[in-house]
């Protein structure tokens, strides 16, 4: 993340995993995987900014039907949480 909030994200892709990172800092921002051993639910989860990281600083989204809804879910959360007000 930058001074300004902002961060530069993209998405990289394994089988059962695609994850969400900001390719300014390379932080890992979120990881979209399966649940269990099914091809059909898949679980958001956010990797929270606040450091020193620890896993009580992670937090679900939510379980999805596929991996493209759970993957918009983690875009979604990351765009309201840069967003900033101007007075």
């Amino acid at each position: 993340m930058t001074v300004d909030g902002s961060i530069d994200p993209t998405w990289t892709e394994s089988v059962d995993t695609h994850y969400y990172w900001d390719q300014r800092t390379g932080r890992l921002l979120g990881l979209v995987f399966k649940f269990a051993a099914q091809n059909v639910v898949w679980n958001a989860k956010v990797i929270g900014r606040e450091l020193p990281w620890s896993q009580d600083r992670e937090y679900h989204l939510g379980q999805f039907m596929g991996s493209d809804w759970a993957r918009r879910a983690m875009e979604e959360h990351w765009l309201r949480e840069t967003r900033t007000l101007l007075a």
